[in-house]
């Protein structure tokens, strides 16, 4: 091979990387300090790369669209929710000293929940030792720059916890293995068991000094290629019975998620729903797409055997599709990475259908104690968006005081934006008597800049 082609494809790589970083590279009105990240191979960025386990990336051809095998479970990125860099993994003999201050990732691929998810791979991280693990880091960083600022920085740091799929397809679902199991652990009782053991973890990791917490909910496992070869009779659908398990854990996840706001004060816990997103994206795929639409939601890119590739993990002995950006899917249980980009911007940006309360952009702008943090004390100009039916028309308005405020009225999808003074929302209050009804509209609280939002 000439020089000058040699030349090339490292110009290539080191763009490519380049491209990944700025890709992801969040631009938040109020920064977020650090990132720390828990869950299982979807989120994993090499921790089980340092342990004995069956359930490893760290080689080809995964990482072909990020320079090299790096633990990841994709062809490029995974999502790391609020992260303006790579976090790096716990595991790693560089996550050391000022480096954690910025943040951690703790997800092991094969790891769940319960602690005897994922035994068939042998080694793996379960939540419980993650949490272990981040007790390491607390304790790290509070010797290095004290108690009083490692408590502000965890307050203000984002934790994400994705974590669930495992509990299901490594452990009550495992074939042959768990066989006795289905027929003794009615469905509603395994589901159950892992509520009550996610709660007492998100408590635990409350109690560690974690306040904006974005917990992500289990996906429409049944539509893996994996799920999909194991089970035939179903034909080119979806498998119902992973689906609907997984539907009954996201319902009772969701309540634990409403209850758990309540309970830890000064506390924000966001429910994520993947389950909605990944479904939209199967459902739609031909309409979805970084470059160009997908050209299938169900089959593997990278693949070995099966109806739809899913049959053998991904390997160096696997075929892979020449055009990654057109599958859904890159081996038979992840999502590529332009899946993951499609994702994350949902999570990023998305309505309450993606994500409640509020959206990952939206979670830096508020303290422990639910103020607004104040982006500007002295711009007057501001951009009013005007929401009626899930329809959005934006136009510009100035607000002359800084005294003034935009209010929301109405319920459901249906409601108006207004600017009042503080003085003017009184007044409408006592008019109207809906106090219920009218509340800030923090998400817009930003000053315009070149007729764009800040955030």
């Amino acid at each position: 091979m000439s020089e000058l082609s040699n030349r090339q494809i490292i110009i290539g790589i080191v763009f490519q990387v380049v491209t990944v970083e700025l890709l992801f590279k969040t631009c938040f009105a109020k920064d977020v300090p650090a990132n720390f990240v828990f869950g299982d191979s979807l989120v994993d960025v090499g921790n089980n790369n340092y342990i004995a386990s069956l359930s490893k990336a760290n080689y080809a051809p995964n990482g072909i669209d990020f320079g090299g095998p790096t633990g990841r479970f994709t062809n490029g990125r995974t999502i790391e929710l609020g992260s303006p860099g790579f976090t790096p993994p716990y595991l790693a003999p560089t996550t050391r000293g000022p480096v954690v201050l910025q943040g951690v990732n703790y997800a092991s691929g094969g790891g769940g929940i319960l602690n005897h998810t994922g035994k068939i791979f042998g080694g793996r991280i379960n939540f419980d030792a993650q949490l272990d693990n981040f007790e390491n880091t607390r304790q790290d960083i509070i010797s290095s720059i004290g108690a009083p600022a490692a408590l502000e920085l965890f307050q203000s740091a984002l934790f994400s916890v994705t974590i669930g799929s495992n509990d299901f397809i490594n452990n009550y679902f495992t074939p042959v293995v768990s066989a006795e199991e289905q027929k003794l652990v009615p469905p509603e009782v395994f589901v159950a068991s892992m509520i009550g053991r996610f709660r007492l973890q998100l408590t635990r990791l409350y109690s560690l000094g974690a306040r904006k917490i974005v917990v992500v909910n289990v996906g429409p496992i049944g539509c893996i290629p994996y799920e999909r070869d194991l089970n035939p009779t179903a034909g080119d659908s979806c498998v119902s019975r992973p689906n609907q398990l997984a539907q009954l854990f996201n319902t009772e996840l969701r309540s634990l998620v409403k209850e758990l706001s309540t309970s830890l004060k000064g506390s924000f816990v966001v429910y994520a729903d993947i389950y909605h997103i990944v479904a939209d994206v199967l459902q739609n795929y031909e309409s979805y797409g970084t470059q160009r639409c997908f050209d299938t939601g169900s089959f593997a890119c990278c693949y070995v055997a099966g109806n739809f590739g899913g049959l053998i993990p991904c390997g160096p002995s696997s075929k892979v599709c020449p055009d990654r950006s057109k599958y859904v899917f890159w081996d038979p249980y992840h999502p590529s990475d332009a899946a993951n980009v499609i994702i994350a911007k949902r999570l990023l940006d998305g309505d309450s259908n993606d994500i409640t309360p509020m959206n990952i952009r939206q979670l830096p702008l508020y303290d422990t104690i639910g103020n607004l943090i104040e982006l500007s004390k002295t711009a007057a100009e501001w951009r009013i968006a005007h929401v009626q039916k899930n329809e959005k028309r934006s136009a510009g308005a100035t607000i002359p005081t800084e005294s003034s405020f935009l209010w929301r009225s109405g319920r459901g999808n249906s409601y108006n934006l207004t600017a009042y003074t503080s003085q003017e929302r009184k007044d409408v209050d006592a008019a109207s008597n809906r106090n219920c009804c009218l509340f800030p509209l923090v998400v817009l609280h930003s000053p315009v800049r070149n007729n764009s939002l800040l955030f």
